[in-house]
């Protein structure tokens, strides 16, 4: 739902508690201060002042709901990139341990871990020698890392925008139901 209709439906509220408190007499400017009529008037500007931070808050909300949609759209694109790299930089490891060790190749490709590289130099201890093996694996460590960072921040906000859907304090019947 856009922002002219709840605009619209904000309009409609103040100006039916403005025509209630006109066929009442009491557009609180009655100054013989009759009681019942005091009332209706405090009651009617009550539900006007609620009304009116309820729909703002709503409309925060709606608003933020939106803006954590596209960060989450934003965020999984990040993952797929950070993947796609890591990915990438695993299989040119696992590239170079195979042409190190050939012997060893059938061990390396049916056993190969990417959150093991420490481990796989540890063990074919020739690749430490090899020129900027190191920084290949320091590197790809950072990029499983971020991938897996990603993920926990797209739960978080994931997280955030399932309880702003359903929040009791808010009309939330308009408010986007997060993607899954």
């Amino acid at each position: 739902m856009n922002i002219v209709i709840i605009l619209a439906i904000l309009a409609v509220v103040v100006f039916v508690g403005w025509i209630w408190g006109q066929r009442f007499g009491a557009i609180c400017c009655d100054t013989n201060f009759n009681m019942p009529v005091s009332l209706v008037c405090g009651a009617g500007m009550l539900l006007a002042v609620l009304t009116i931070s309820t729909v703002i808050s709503t409309m925060n909300n709606y608003s933020d709901q939106l803006a954590d949609s596209q960060k989450l759209v934003q965020l999984r694109g990040v993952q797929e990139i950070r993947l796609t790299q890591a990915t990438e930089l695993t299989n040119e490891f696992r590239q170079a341990l195979t042409e190190k060790y050939p012997e060893h190749e059938k061990a390396i490709f049916q056993n190969f871990k990417p959150q093991n590289l420490l481990v796989y130099l540890a063990t074919y201890p020739q690749l430490q020698a090899l020129s900027g093996m190191q920084d290949l694996v320091k590197r790809t460590q950072e990029l499983w890392s971020g991938y897996y960072g990603v993920q926990e921040e797209q739960q978080a906000l994931l997280a955030t925008m399932r309880f702003r859907a359903i929040d009791p304090w808010l009309l939330n019947w308009f408010i986007p139901n997060p993607p899954e």
